[in-house]
């Protein structure tokens, strides 16, 4: 088997550039695939490096552009083939997106995964204790 990339799962944070973390701007920096949601701040883009891959994975109710399911397995064989993958929620990951399931599909598939919150992680925290018996994983 060949070298095995890692997951980031980033909140953008609450829309403006200016409140995107360092470390989720480091992240956008390294990444070789970007799977973006339709409410991170647009310019977030410009801290992605040329060369790396962009997915567009925007929801809007009635109308996705990909599934969960989708997304989570483009992940995976992303991450699997030696690519670092930054999957960038608008907002907390956690808090609003689907950021548990994402992490825990990609911890079972044997793939590193790390958490850069986009808003407090308090709440993240809470809502996480109360979904999932598996958030200390995530972490």
């Amino acid at each position: 088997m060949g070298m095995i990339g890692k997951v980031i799962i980033a909140g953008g944070g609450p829309g403006d550039e200016g409140l995107l973390t360092l470390r989720c701007i480091e992240a956008l920096r390294s990444a070789d695939v970007v799977i973006y949601d339709r409410l991170i701040p647009r310019s977030a883009l410009n801290y992605v490096r040329q060369g790396a891959q962009l997915i567009y994975a925007g929801k809007e109710p009635g109308r996705h552009t990909m599934e969960e399911d989708e997304i989570i397995r483009v992940m995976i064989n992303e991450a699997g083939s030696g690519k670092t993958v930054v999957r960038l929620h608008g907002g907390d990951a956690f808090l609003f997106g689907r950021g548990f399931e994402e992490c825990i599909a990609v911890l079972n598939a044997g793939i590193p995964c790390e958490v850069i919150p986009g808003g407090d992680l308090s709440h993240s925290c809470a809502r996480g204790l109360l979904n999932t018996a598996s958030f200390a994983r995530c972490l």
